[in-house]
């Protein structure tokens, strides 16, 4: 059976939608992974900035996380934006064994988690965060588990007396601990602010187009299709129902979204 003009409208703007949020969500990838390269690059101040700036990495990670989840309402916000990362850092020759495993077990906890609490509730992207927060930490653990190797690497790598300094950080376990203890709240409030951030803002465009908004669309195109029969639509009284079974269909779309996401 051939395609009418409408079904190639429709085609053409499902199309467009995929192609738009495929481009956003490699966008947040490619913000996530120069936060990592920030990270990475604090050890030039000194290796306590290397060892602990994780703990606040989730202020921004959040609302990379949270924005991303809004594209990808399914398996795959934490996949998508550690998997960047992975893949890149494994061609650069970056990506230990203490990284390969520590990436792979938080993002597997976060997609379960996610999964558990929802895909698409709120709660579900705060449960599923607070490991996804723990993600640089699985990229400096090697400090810890190849202790000799990373002091060797900082001689050859970093400035003279870099490796001594490494060292009382390194010795510095009780601290590691307080300071991985703390990373949990501070997720948890960076998630906070982001959702904060998200509600102020609903029409900037932050939400994915909304099965809603591409029924309007199309209805347009159908407009512009068949120009005729629509006018004679208009001229038609539509009785007013009522609507109390559906309390979300007069919104905007944008709140529809943000209230599935409450």
């Amino acid at each position: 059976m051939p395609l009418t003009k409408t079904d190639f409208c429709s085609i053409i703007i499902i199309k467009k939608t995929t192609m738009k949020r495929v481009l956003k969500i490699f966008l947040m990838a490619i913000a996530y992974l120069a936060l990592f390269i920030l990270g990475a690059w604090s050890g030039a101040i000194h290796p306590a900035c290397y060892a602990y700036i994780g703990v606040v990495l989730p202020l921004v990670s959040a609302f990379i996380y949270l924005y991303t989840c809004t594209l990808i309402r399914g398996f795959g916000a934490a996949t998508a934006l550690n998997g960047f990362t992975f893949v890149l850092f494994l061609i650069a020759g970056e990506a230990d064994l203490a990284y390969i495993i520590g990436t792979v077990v938080l993002t597997a906890l976060a997609e379960i988690l996610r999964k558990m609490k929802g895909y698409d509730t709120m709660k579900g992207v705060r449960w599923s965060f607070v490991p996804f927060a723990f993600s640089f930490f699985a990229y400096t653990l090697h400090w810890w588990t190849d202790t000799e190797g990373s002091l060797a690497a900082a001689v050859e790598e970093m400035p003279a007396g870099y490796d001594e300094l490494m060292k009382p950080v390194i010795d510095n376990i009780p601290m590691l601990i307080v300071v991985m203890a703390l990373t949990i709240p501070i997720a948890m409030l960076a998630m906070r602010l982001a959702e904060r951030a998200m509600k102020k803002s609903p029409s900037s465009g932050f939400l994915p187009i909304s099965t809603t908004a591409a029924v309007k669309m199309l209805c347009k195109c159908q407009q512009h299709l068949y120009p005729v029969a629509s006018s004679q639509t208009k001229s038609r009284q539509v009785p007013k129902q009522n609507h109390a079974k559906f309390p979300n269909e007069n919104l905007p779309s944008s709140q529809i979204e943000k209230e599935k996401l409450v």
